[in-house]
Parts: structure tokens; sequence; C-alpha cells
């Protein structure tokens, strides 16, 4: 039995920090608000503040193959972009 992989969801904020983390999300249907979401967490939880604005993102496959991108958007609060 193949055991799945779960996608890394890479996020970069305005002010250059980056997180990196797994997301359980299907791979046919990449759940980027929940990438986002769990990010923002991630980032206020370690830095102790508001997260600033993500500037881009991406889902990875476990090979560091991009699966899609994230380009934040102020019309519809981001698009992905599958590659």
């Amino acid at each position: 039995m193949s055991k799945s992989r779960s996608p890394i969801f890479r996020a970069q904020f305005a002010d250059g920090e980056v997180m990196r983390m797994t997301v359980s999300t299907p791979l046919d249907k990449l759940d980027i608000r929940r990438g986002v979401r769990l990010s923002i967490a991630a980032y206020e939880s370690r830095k102790k503040q508001k997260a600033p604005a993500i500037v881009g993102a991406t889902f990875e496959g476990t090979d560091a193959h991009t699966l899609a991108t994230y380009i934040p958007s102020h019309n519809n609060g981001g698009e992905e972009h599958p590659e």
C-alpha cells in the first residue's frame, strides 16, 4: 500500500519571512485558502505579532516540483495558477 504525501505550502510574507508546511489537501484540488490560513497562523504564533501580507506562495510536491502558484490580488483575495 502506497502512502499518500501531503503537498508543501510555501508562503512568502511582505517582510521577507517564509513559512513552509505540509497541508492536508487533495493533490487534484489544492486548497489555497487553507494554506494561507495555516501560514498566517504559523507566522503569528512564531513571531507573536500580526502577519503582514503574503506576497506570493506555492504548493510544492514532495519532490520540490511546483504544483500551483498563488499570487495575491486586491480584487479577489488571490489567484491560483496551476503549473
